[in-house]
């Protein structure tokens, strides 16, 4: 065998090496996480739901009195989204503050205290997975549980919700049995 022959087999090997390489890093798909290992770094004791919140069937306006005196922040830069979910929550007692994206959303939530942010994804200025990140490393705020507002439900959307410390979604457009069960599920009843 010659020189050439030699490079040619040494550079051959190593272009092989790196494609394993390429292979098992940059296309590696991410593995689903377990329940345990969704919960945040900072050992928060908030649930977090993987799987689309259900439907509680024969809920109308009027169940959500239940949730009187509850806090909720709605963040979602569509005006027709915010009125919609502020109208959903008229005269049920639930104080109901909106903002229009998340820079908006943190200033609203280092002012007052919330029992449940529902945090659309897609927005201008900052969405609402920085947004979350950010929550999340304030110790004020690590008890706070923030559902997604989205109507991107793939495999890959939900997992950047669950990533950056979302505790759960809900599908747009927003159904009133889901929604309510959502507030079963995350607000603390006093």
């Amino acid at each position: 065998m010659n020189q050439e022959s030699l490079i040619y087999i040494a550079v051959g090997g190593v272009v092989i090496v790196m494609a394993i390489i390429y292979i098992l890093i940059v296309k590696k798909k991410p593995q689903k996480r377990d329940e345990d290992s969704l919960r945040q770094k900072d050992n928060t004791k908030l649930s977090v739901h993987k799987e689309p919140i259900s439907e509680i069937k024969g809920i109308n306006l009027d169940s959500f009195k239940e949730f009187a005196g509850s806090s909720i922040l709605a963040v979602d830069d569509n005006p027709i989204n915010l009125k919609l979910i502020v109208r959903m929550m008229e005269g049920s007692g639930i104080k109901i503050d909106t903002a229009v994206d998340g820079s908006d959303a943190l200033g609203k939530l280092r002012g007052d205290k919330y029992d449940l942010v529902l945090m659309d994804i897609n927005m201008p200025v900052m969405n609402g997975l920085e947004c979350t990140n950010i929550i999340r490393q304030d110790s004020q705020l690590l008890e706070t549980p923030i559902l997604a507002l989205t109507a991107a439900t793939n495999d890959e959307m939900i997992d950047q919700i669950l990533d950056c410390g979302m505790n759960g979604y809900l599908e747009k457009p927003l159904v009133l049995g889901k929604l309510f069960n959502a507030f079963k599920l995350f607000i603390d009843k006093k």
